[in-house]
């Protein structure tokens, strides 16, 4: 680290010590990616946007092989809690 450094403006310095990600799947809307990284922007902080439908499948894939079932949408016939855990 230098210890010499002063930041030049509050952009800048969050831009150093601020990151924040987007996680987004398939399901994820544009406006909500969009909002995420404006924020980010008028912050100044380090954002990425990642896709993170593979992690996704991985989970469902071990939760199907530990618990012998896929989880579904309500509106295919999912549980409340099935929902909520895609959802989220």
């Amino acid at each position: 680290p230098d210890s010499s450094y002063l930041p030049t403006d509050p952009a800048e310095f969050a831009n150093r010590i601020l990151h924040s990600a987007y996680l987004g799947t398939s399901n994820s809307s544009d406006g909500t990616k969009n909002f995420a990284a404006e924020l980010a922007n008028q912050i100044g902080n380090y954002h990425l946007t990642v896709n993170f439908d593979s992690a996704i499948a991985a989970i469902v894939a071990l939760f199907e092989l530990v618990s012998g079932r896929r989880p579904q949408f309500r509106a295919h016939g999912g549980s409340w809690a099935e929902n909520q855990s895609l959802q989220n």
